[in-house]
């Protein structure tokens, strides 16, 4: 029987994208299945109605793609 080694690399995406008129209000392990949630500043909104809105982390390495606060 042979046995074969396996090795495993996280993967992480980079910092947390800014958005205009908004802010990443949480954001949890960077890493591959990590997410961030953004809030809108006053006076913005998401275009979905919802108050919060989340990304996540891929398997690539990157981010989905950010929310974006539209004024009211």
């Amino acid at each position: 029987m042979q046995i074969r080694s396996v090795t495993i690399t996280a993967v992480y995406c980079s910092a947390v994208p800014q958005i205009a008129n908004g802010f990443a209000s949480s954001a949890t392990n960077v890493s591959y299945g990590g997410s961030a949630k953004y809030t809108c500043y006053d006076g913005f909104d998401f275009a979905s109605g919802k108050s919060t809105e989340e990304i996540f982390c891929t398997d690539e390495g990157r981010w989905t793609l950010a929310p974006s606060c539209k004024g009211i």
